[in-house]
């Protein structure tokens, strides 16, 4: 009997074709969780490389369109100074006319505007120097791949973005001075803006009603920083410990302090005590950085600038505090007679008699005068767009 022929296929061959395509798989996935390993570091490399732009670009943010320039090379220098893996430097466009496509790259690299958490969207662009808080950086890399070319795919894009805040002060650097000063010079038809920057403030005055007297508008208030209602007593120490170095209070922006636009006689008189020394000690520097609006001698402190109606009215009940200012005081009206000799301060000084000026003595007017001194402060910043009356130099990452 003979034995029958096989017809099957040899199953060795079967299985080195099986292992083959196994071997095949497992190293398609072992390169695909490779490359997607690397991709991953790529990613967080380019997420530093952006936030380090967006940090730098909003560094050098101020309270004009003037430094968008240096704002834009800030961001593309530090761009470049973080490259990342398999692909080198990152290039940003720095997006001069500040276009914002939906897509990327496409020249929006390094874009200026708004950023307000409370809106959808939160970011905004705008090229409105007085509006600007926020520097967005943006970048799209292909990055090659290793084992995934076998299956064609040579490289695979990968994109990130930044934004960075520099928005004015959550709190004051130093001792809070129990004055708060209105926004309303700050308010750009539908913005907070650095318009109010040098900006002459006139309060505690006695002629508030009086026509064509340049003291004749109260921009400012007596506040209880605990926010309470500000009595004489509370304001006469707390006007005391600040031309000393003390603090009674300093409070945050959002919080609610007490106020009174009253003239209230002997507030003024220790205010004008004290006064007097710290004019008379002070430089005669400029207030703005770039030289702009009142320079000149004067006492220094921060005040709460806070939301009133607009123009003000009687400033007489609770109010919130939106931020905080750097503020000069220039001159003190006491029953007609100023105290100091400042001709630089053009607000007070025609109001003021023989001999610091030119006016005639008004026995009943009484009056305190100052400027916006928009500073850098060294604190923390708000996270909302709010009157940019200062910037805070500490800055923040808000995506």
């Amino acid at each position: 009997m003979t034995k029958p022929t096989g017809t099957g296929k040899n199953p060795r061959g079967t299985v080195i074709i099986f292992t083959i395509l196994v071997m095949a798989m497992l190293f398609a996935f072992g390169g695909l969780a490779i490359d997607l390993a690397a991709l991953l570091a790529v990613r967080t490399e380019l997420h530093r490389a952006m936030d380090a732009a967006a940090l730098a670009g909003a560094g050098a943010l101020g309270f004009d369109g003037t430094v968008f320039p240096t704002v834009r090379a800030n961001a593309v220098t530090y761009a470049a100074a973080n490259p990342f893996r398999y692909g080198g430097t990152i290039a940003l466009n720095p997006n001069a006319p500040n276009s914002y496509p939906a897509e990327i790259p496409l020249g929006g690299d390094v874009v200026l505007g708004i950023w307000d958490a409370t809106q959808t969207p939160a970011f905004q662009p705008s090229t409105d120097g007085s509006v600007v808080n926020a520097v967005l950086c943006r970048t799209r890399q292909n990055v090659p791949t290793s084992f995934l070319r076998v299956l064609g795919l040579s490289a695979l894009p990968m994109s990130a973005q930044a934004v960075a805040v520099a928005n004015p002060p959550n709190t004051a650097p130093g001792c809070v001075f129990p004055i708060g000063v209105t926004t309303c010079q700050f308010f750009n038809g539908s913005a907070w803006s650095s318009l109010g920057c040098g900006t002459a403030v006139t309060f505690a005055t006695s002629s508030g009603k009086l026509p064509g007297t340049q003291a004749g508008t109260n921009t400012a208030a007596w506040v209880n920083l605990t926010g309470a209602n500000p009595t004489p007593g509370y304001l006469n120490t707390a006007i005391a410990e600040a031309a000393n170095g003390g603090c009674t209070s300093n409070p945050l922006a959002g919080q609610t302090i007490g106020a009174n636009n009253g003239m209230i006689q002997d507030v003024v008189e220790t205010f004008a005590t004290h006064f007097v020394p710290q004019y008379n000690a002070s430089p005669a520097t400029p207030i703005n950085a770039d030289g702009s609006g009142y320079t000149g001698k004067g006492w220094d402190v921060y005040v709460p600038l806070i939301a009133t109606d607009c123009p003000p009215k009687d400033i007489n009940q609770t109010y919130t505090i939106q931020t905080f200012a750097k503020f000069r005081f220039t001159q003190v009206i006491n029953k007609g007679d100023c105290l100091v000799n400042n001709p630089a301060d053009t607000n007070s000084y025609p109001l003021c008699p023989p001999p610091y000026g030119p006016g005639t003595k008004d026995p009943n007017l009484r009056a305190i005068f100052g400027y916006f001194d928009c500073a850098a402060l060294n604190t923390t910043p708000t996270t909302i767009p709010t009157p940019r009356a200062a910037l805070a130099t500490r800055l923040r990452l808000v995506r």
